[in-house]
């Protein structure tokens, strides 16, 4: 029984699998097992309330180059249903490898509207945040004295003159110049007054006097994370050090709310509770290591969300 997919797409499996395989049994005759022995007597069944429902294309080319041909495909199908009225966040692209990835994330940048942008899912975490780094740097240059760690002095001193002071030092400069001369005041000249401050109140405050507003294009994370220090104050103490080592081992890798397509390192099984209208599959591998067939899988067009389209762009 298939209770998830539409009629359409379930009647296009039944069609579909039994004669491809017996095809390709053809086409190997001496193979060591026939592929229309395990799809022969597949027939899915579908739940009644999905019947009438459901969207298939596929479409065939032979020409050019397999991948742009799937990732242009790809691409053409979300900005028609962005046109359409869905919002690129409920869109994501699954990748089964880092190249994947790569290969498909460097064709939309050359080759996408300026409107449609794709970025990794780490970039949606609250590590990848240059104005939560800083904070995160600033409350350990609270905690810990220089002497007995002296990295997040550092650290911090090198994104902030790389994000707020571009230009103002060289490289060698940071490095060799004492760090009280380098940081900015509140963390010299108010540290023991920021250091006592509650947790929240501390970070509030630091954000402040660090004027980490002016950082661009952060607002998201800022707000992100406050709710996770709100939520940590919940069930934990107000200690510095505790939330530090939760930040560690939990909460730099929590996701943020994105408006962009989100591009995955993940598999299809994987994702079925997943609050997207719209998964895009860039390639297929055929046999798990070549790439001979790449399939694109989307979502349907609006009036039919929630179910998938499969779109073959190329066949060996």
């Amino acid at each position: 029984n298939n209770w998830r997919s539409g009629e359409t797409i379930v009647n296009f499996n039944n069609g579909f699998f039994p004669k491809a395989a017996t095809r390709m049994d053809q086409l190997d005759p001496d193979a060591n097992f026939k592929l229309s022995d395990i799809y022969g007597d597949v027939c899915q069944k579908i739940s009644p309330k999905h019947e009438g429902l459901g969207y298939v294309s596929v479409k065939l080319s032979n020409e050019g180059d397999a991948e742009d041909n799937a990732l242009q495909e790809m691409m053409s199908q979300m900005l028609d249903m962005h046109a359409a009225g869905l919002p690129y966040e409920k869109m994501a692209i699954l990748c089964r490898t880092k190249t994947d990835i790569a290969r498909t994330v460097d064709y939309f940048e050359t080759n996408a509207p300026t409107e449609l942008q794709i970025v990794s899912d780490e970039a949606f975490l609250l590590k990848s945040s240059t104005t939560i780094r800083l904070i995160i740097d600033a409350l350990r240059i609270l905690l810990t004295p220089e002497y007995k760690n002296p990295v997040p002095y550092r650290s911090f001193i090198r994104l902030y003159k790389e994000s707020l002071e571009a230009g103002t030092l060289s490289p060698s400069e940071m490095f060799l110049l004492p760090t009280d001369q380098l940081l900015p005041r509140p963390l010299t000249e108010e540290k023991e007054t920021l250091a006592a401050m509650p947790l929240y109140e501390l970070i509030e405050t630091l954000y402040r006097k660090l004027q980490l507003n002016r950082i661009p294009h952060e607002e998201a994370y800022w707000y992100a994370f406050l709710d996770t220090v709100r939520t940590h104050l919940q069930s934990e103490s107000g200690s510095l050090s505790g939330f530090l080592d939760l930040w560690e081992s939990n909460y730099q890798d929590l996701p943020i709310p994105s408006g962009k397509i989100l591009t995955e390192y993940a598999y299809l099984q994987y994702t079925s509770q997943r609050d997207w209208n719209i998964i895009a599959y860039s390639f297929h591998s055929a046999n798990g290591t070549s790439k001979k067939t790449k399939v694109t899988i989307c979502g349907a067009p609006p009036a039919k969300r929630n179910h998938f389209t499969t779109v073959l762009a190329q066949c060996p």
